[in-house]
């Protein structure tokens, strides 16, 4: 008999506040990790999910969750683990064609059976191998019930890479998924025992009739393919803890408050990083991915695009920069440039660590689906090597994605006369030039950034100018010339940065003609050079007769970290504050309503800026 059963936790009850997360394609979602203060004791806690793993007896041997190892020699109790998967094609799910898959590289467990029942005391614990078999050896007479966690592993701690990603449901405490085989048996009596994780869909049927006992592990074996691509760049790659909430009942209804997400309404699939911080040092973070599984309306665990792209935002915030903010977005809108290259760099990571993927878990890596809709029949869709889209630029998420995806990969055509594979690609975002760099993270940053490293490659330049973008000379769009782009004619975005010189005042205005929040003109950003280290005295006030008084929100940043936040007390006030400064920094502006989202009514508000 097989039972999916949740193991729930002891919580700890911390008071913590989070929110964003990161994009699901053509989904409207939101980006941003945020930090939050808390007991940095508590992170695990807070994490949910299992308890410490005992080393694996394979953990060594098994370098990769795709390794076919074979089972060791004296194991006495052997068998192979599946799980059930429903293909996502170009019109969405297909439950006509059900597929059994291996469950690779996850936790397998002995466990004693006390008084005919099975318990909780782990007697072998061994890794699955890339064909899903596994070997424990315990006693030949002891008797015991065999567990699958739904969860990734491997420890480094003697050499190699180290991962450990589980799933949880976030409607349930955190509690993580595992499949148990509650069958009491002895080696001896029953030496061979394979498990199958159903996706509780009748033949024939597109309804789920049974517990959805597949979902979690159709996720782990997505993101076991992300794991291996990691190791392919770096095979002493330490991931960092990764919890992946999934729920049946997680839709797309608004977060509204605290208890939304206990609740299943997360908005959309998101990734969210939260950091434990004593006075101004982090002690430890959590790493999380949420992902949609309401049925009829939006499900992901079969969406292998849609769980490695929020994958590349837990990249971004575990080895490189996040410098991107959150709110709603969809492929084609013209965003503000931090939110457009994140987003951007994600949809690529989507098609990159897919991209050696069995065709039964991808039949087109390139192509970017979510399914969604009564019985997941629909599939929203794009191509990722996208051109001549009619929304192209630096601002454009989909210009972005081609970019990065068209750098990689290995068929070139047209303008794409360039393969570097993903390692350039990743080692640019974690090296400390990009991460150190004075502008807000973007592409600009990141092509330059990959210039410097490959100055020879006139290839990368005709990619960018295949997207409507000047060659990039700096980290800061210096020469960019709007002429060329859909957003010729409009207003605030004749220049990507402007200066801001000392004692000079210079006029700048928030706009929401392409929408709110993050998109592109609601923020400008401003080059300020503080030459001496004192105490500088910003004075912003709104210009009067443009759309009414502005009421100004200011951000300063130095190298991507936050130095202040200033916000003026009402609309058409001026803002006046001193802060600190030394070296290059970035001021953003931004009108208060506009970045918050609530002034749907198109217009802009300016103000002059006095830094002195």
């Amino acid at each position: 008999m097989l039972l999916l059963k949740l193991f729930l936790p002891f919580l700890l009850a911390v008071a913590i506040t989070a929110c964003g997360g990161g994009g699901g394609g053509s989904d409207p979602v939101s980006s941003e990790p945020p930090a939050s203060s808390g007991d940095p004791g508590s992170a695990l806690l807070l994490q949910g999910g299992f308890s410490a793993v005992d080393t694996p007896s394979n953990n060594q041997s098994l370098t990769s969750c795709l390794a076919t190892t074979a089972v060791a020699g004296n194991s006495t109790l052997t068998g192979r683990v599946y799980y059930q998967r429903v293909p996502l094609n170009a019109f969405g799910l297909d439950y006509s064609t059900v597929a059994q898959l291996p469950m690779r590289g996850l936790v397998v467990e002995a466990v004693d059976a006390s008084g005919g029942d099975c318990s909780e005391r782990v007697l072998a614990t061994t890794l699955s191998n890339g064909n899903g078999e596994y070997g424990l050896n315990v006693p030949e007479n002891q008797a015991v019930c065999v567990q699958v966690r739904a969860q990734l592993y491997r420890d480094g701690a003697n050499g190699g890479a180290s991962w450990n990603i589980q799933i949880t449901d976030n409607t349930n405490g955190n509690a993580p998924y595992y499949l148990l085989d509650a069958t009491v048996a002895t080696p001896a009596d029953q030496p061979e025992r394979d498990l199958l994780a159903a996706a509780g869909v009748e033949p024939g049927s597109s309804n789920y009739t049974q517990p959805r006992a597949a979902a979690s592990f159709a996720i782990l074996d997505t993101l076991c393919e992300a794991i291996n691509t990691m190791i392919s760049v770096d095979s002493d790659i330490e991931l960092p803890v990764l919890a992946v909430r999934w729920s049946e009942l997680n839709n797309t209804a608004e977060i509204e408050n605290g208890n939304s997400i206990e609740q299943g309404d997360i908005g959309g699939s998101f990734y969210r990083q939260q950091l434990f911080t004593r006075g101004a040092e982090i002690i430890s973070s959590t790493h999380e991915i949420f992902l949609l599984g309401d049925e009829d309306s939006n499900t992901d665990e079969y969406d292998p695009h849609v769980i490695t792209h929020e994958f590349g935002h837990y990249l971004t915030a575990s080895f490189a920069r996040f410098d991107a903010i959150g709110g709603e977005h969809a492929i084609g809108d013209h965003l503000d440039l931090r939110l457009a290259f994140e987003e951007g760099w994600a949809d690529a990571v989507s098609g990159i660590t897919l991209d050696n993927a069995a065709a039964a878990l991808v039949d087109d890596p390139a192509i970017y689906r979510n399914s969604f809709g009564e019985n997941q029949s629909r599939a929203s869709r794009f191509p990722l090597q996208a051109r001549g889209r009619s929304v192209a630029g630096w601002y454009s998420e989909a210009s972005v994605a081609s970019i990065i995806y068209n750098l990689f990969d290995s068929s070139n055509d047209s303008v794409d006369n360039i393969s570097l594979g993903f390692a350039p690609i990743f080692n640019v975002l974690r090296s400390s030039a990009y991460q150190s760099s004075d502008s807000v993270v973007s592409l600009y940053t990141f092509v330059n950034r990959l210039k410097q490293q490959r100055p020879e490659d006139i290839a990368i330049d005709a990619l960018v100018a295949d997207q409507d973008t000047e060659t990039v000379i700096d980290d800061f769009g210096s020469d960019e010339d709007i002429s060329n782009n859909d957003i010729f004619g409009g207003q605030d975005v004749a220049a990507v940065y402007t200066e801001l010189a000392l004692n000079t005042s210079v006029e700048v205005c928030s706009n929401n003609q392409y929408g709110n929040v993050n998109k592109l003109s609601v923020s400008q950003f401003l080059i300020l050079d503080a030459d001496i280290n004192k105490n500088y005295r910003f004075e912003i006030r709104p210009v009067t007769g443009v759309d009414g008084g502005g009421r100004a929100v200011a951000f300063v940043y130095k190298r991507g970290e936050l130095l202040t936040s200033q916000q003026a007390v009402a609309d058409g006030s001026a803002l006046v504050f001193s802060t600190a400064l030394q070296g290059r920094h970035i001021v953003t502006l931004a009108h208060t309503d506009y970045l918050a989202g609530e002034d749907d009514l198109i217009g802009r508000r300016c103000f002059s800026v006095l830094v002195e």
